[in-house]
């Protein structure tokens, strides 16, 4: 038995000698965790770390990152993807390309991209069973409710191909076990679920995550107080993907699934990270900080 493992951030910091203005991500693929640092002082440059489910390193490497970007591991766990931006400074179209390396792998380019006129880049948003995925990146804007992406797609790592995963204006949030999930065009609060919308007004919606077997998304949705001046909450919608029935669960905001019924989950403003199951009852808790994900046995 596996048993539970944690890592502080010194621990962190010393697998490959970060500091703490470096851009340190940790990020589960597959049965592994990756741990990719940016050092502050050199940023096109990123290293990396795998440790398998008991935490022991089992692989490393490195990556040249385009600037704010990073590095994501694949289904498997031994291969990881990035962008590199080719272009000339303030060339426009830019152009670069996707690359992906991994333990006892090369690095090699797997696909060249090239953006539209008028200040864009192209950067990998994650790499799932249904291949890496690319976002269109546009520059300017932030707060609650903000997605840089103009448009994603979904690159197939072995044949080099690309199709459309979102346009017109809508945002990728999750693509994994074909179900595909946006944030809508010109709205805080839609998600657009295989093609079907899923609106609650008066909220933002924050993060979506589908679930280990496809069966469901959760949306955690940012609520204002209203016109009587409550404080603002977090709160978990659960989509039933086949039927399309919601379920409010009200206080606390997913933050990844833990199983295909049981999911992470934290109160605005609490560091505590609890388990709850579909009905909203707290199963148990998880301890403080940043729910990451889960590693399976198989």
């Amino acid at each position: 038995e596996d048993g539970v493992w944690s890592l502080t951030s010194a621990a962190v910091n010393g697998l490959f000698s970060a500091t703490s203005k470096d851009n340190v991500t940790e990020r589960t693929a597959g049965p592994n965790v990756i741990l990719s640092r940016i050092p502050a002082t050199t940023p096109g440059t990123g290293f990396l770390v795998v440790l398998d489910r008991t935490g022991k390193q089992v692989g490393s490497g490195s990556f040249t990152p385009n600037p704010d970007a990073d590095v994501f591991g694949s289904p498997t766990g031994t291969e990881w993807a990035w962008s590199v931006d080719d272009s000339p400074v303030g060339a426009q179209p830019a152009h670069g390309r996707i690359v992906v390396a991994g333990i006892g792998v090369a690095a090699h380019s797997v696909y060249s991209w090239v953006t539209p006129v008028g200040g864009f880049d192209e950067q990998v948003a994650g790499w799932t069973d249904m291949g890496i995925v690319m976002e269109r990146i546009g520059f300017g804007g932030c707060g609650i409710g903000f997605h840089s992406d103009t448009a994603s797609f979904l690159i197939d790592p072995v044949a080099g191909t690309l199709t459309n995963l979102f346009t017109n204006g809508d945002h990728y949030g999750d693509a994994r076990h074909s179900v595909r999930v946006a944030f809508a065009s010109q709205s805080e609060s839609a998600v657009i679920v295989n093609g079907a919308a899923h609106d609650e007004a008066h909220t933002v919606a924050n993060q979506v995550y589908v679930s280990p077997d496809g069966a469901r998304v959760g949306v955690q949705r940012y609520e204002l107080g209203g016109c009587a001046g409550g404080p603002p909450t977090l709160n978990t919608e659960i989509i039933d993907v086949s039927t399309g029935s919601r379920t409010d669960i009200t206080g606390c905001g997913i933050g990844g699934w833990f199983d295909a019924i049981d999911f992470a989950c934290s109160a605005l403003g609490d560091k505590t990270v609890k388990l709850d199951g579909l009905d909203g009852h707290a199963v148990a808790t998880l301890g403080t900080g940043t729910f990451i994900g889960v590693v399976p046995s198989d």
